[in-house]
């Protein structure tokens, strides 16, 4: 009876009612989602507020579904929950999320609806400028949060890896992996399970996943039995084909190595704090130690790109 099939009565759907701002007594304004109740472009509910109002939510909505990246998927301006549904947000903020207020009644359930409702927020600022201009003047924009920008990169040296060289530096994760870029991300509070899952998952994306068969190719036999661990199967074949500018980013990813094996394989103590004080010298602040670890991930990615156009690895490879 509630399938809305022929022969069955389809039920009604049910709406939310969420805070779109603040009267000047400092009271919150609701308003029911019901995208027939809204105002739009073509003259309906002159009187209502219009279907594009922007609602702010903590940024602590998306938790739950970044921790099942089986079932949704987050991406840049878009939550989706396999072929079933999807709606457009606006995730190019520090510390909320922001949706239109039509497309919460009419992409999400109303279970899906209460979910939201629990983390909306009155805010003075509505949606970002990222997605302002791709939104509704319908330019070509890309967030600049630095989990999408990572996501971008890693994205794109894979694809040029694949057309240019012939093989990748980094290899693809496999599919049972694939979850740890799909929950690359800033998280919403200074909670330790979140970073230390981030810091365990670039480390299995960018240190793991270097190409160490393909490495050893170029570097003499004899060297090969002195070498331990992925970074330096990468440094020496960078150092055997005449690559000298690469010690920067050795050292990041050697201290992004030290921070998972103190921070997340082993018992927290003085390695864990002296390697925390790496990425965030002025304290211990966890979102800005990822802002820092996806920055310095990203310049890492850039090189690599820069490294297959240069293609040091030609000759041999």
């Amino acid at each position: 009876s509630k399938s809305g099939f022929w022969g069955f009565e389809k039920q009604k759907k049910k709406y939310e009612e969420f805070i779109i701002g603040i009267d000047d007594n400092g009271d919150e304004i609701t308003h029911t989602c019901n995208p027939a109740t809204l105002a739009n472009y073509f003259g309906a509910n002159p009187d209502a507020p219009h279907y594009l109002t922007p609602v702010s939510f903590r940024k602590s909505v998306l938790d739950k579904y970044y921790r099942r990246p089986g079932k949704f998927r987050i991406s840049e301006g878009y939550l989706g929950c396999g072929s079933l549904w999807g709606v457009q947000i606006d995730n190019d903020h520090d510390d909320k999320v922001v949706a239109w207020l039509g497309d919460l009644g009419r992409d999400l359930a109303y279970q899906e609806q209460l979910h939201w409702k629990a983390h909306n927020i009155a805010s003075g600022s509505g949606s970002s400028e990222t997605y302002f201009r791709g939104q509704i003047l319908n330019q070509p924009t890309n967030s600049n949060r630095p989990e999408h920008v990572f996501q971008r990169r890693y994205s794109d040296l894979q694809k040029a890896c694949r057309d240019h060289l012939g093989w990748e530096l980094i290899s693809s994760l496999n599919p049972d992996d694939e979850y740890h870029i799909k929950t690359i991300r800033v998280p919403a509070a200074d909670e330790q399970p979140d970073f230390d899952q981030l810091v365990q998952s670039l480390a299995k994306m960018l240190i793991d996943s270097l190409n160490v068969k393909r490495f050893k190719t170029f570097i003499p036999k004899e060297r090969r039995e002195e070498l331990k661990g992925s970074i330096s199967y990468l440094e020496a074949a960078l150092a055997a084909r005449g690559v000298s500018d690469a010690s920067a980013h050795i050292d990041f990813l050697r201290k992004l190595q030290n921070l998972r094996s103190s921070a997340s394989a082993h018992r927290k103590g003085k390695n864990y704090e002296a390697a925390l004080r790496h990425f965030n010298p002025d304290g211990n602040d966890l979102r800005n130690v990822v802002t820092g670890i996806l920055e310095g991930c990203v310049a890492f990615l850039d090189y690599c790109a820069d490294l297959v156009k240069r293609n040091p690895f030609r000759e041999s490879g």
